[in-house]
């Protein structure tokens, strides 16, 4: 049985996260057993952020991917603000349900992302695999 939590290890993430400690603290992804829990922030709307956090089984995921080769539309919206735009790089799992469950893996390395898709057996979409050399 695995049973590991996963903490973002971007730099750029982390560095940014010294400043808001407590988005470090509630961001990370908790493997116990079968079961996945994913806790993160996102950007609401311009000045709101939210916290979220998903469970899910994995043997209840039949397909992952990013959203154009799931054919759904992006689940967290982008966001205008005054440096920029901000988009997640949103990986998502669609569930038995039909259930979609955003990943945003900008704040993972790509060895974390390959280390907590490799848990899945079911499809993962050929752009997702060449882009993290699965």
């Amino acid at each position: 049985m695995i049973s590991e939590r996963i903490r973002p290890g971007n730099p750029v993430f982390v560095f940014i996260a010294i400043l808001t400690p407590w988005n470090l603290l509630n961001t990370y992804i908790d493997v116990n057993g079968q079961q996945i829990i994913v806790s993160r922030y996102y950007q609401e709307t311009k000045h709101r952020r939210r916290k979220r956090k998903d469970v899910f089984d994995i043997s209840e995921v039949i397909a992952i991917g990013w959203p154009n080769e799931l054919g759904i539309s992006i689940q967290e919206a982008k966001v205008d603000g005054r440096y920029g735009t901000y988009a997640a790089q949103e990986i998502d799992f669609l569930l038995k349900s039909g259930e979609i469950i955003p990943f945003n893996a900008k704040p993972y390395t790509k060895k974390q992302c390959r280390r907590l898709l490799s848990l899945f057996s079911c499809e993962k979409k050929k752009r997702l695999s060449k882009a993290l050399g699965l």
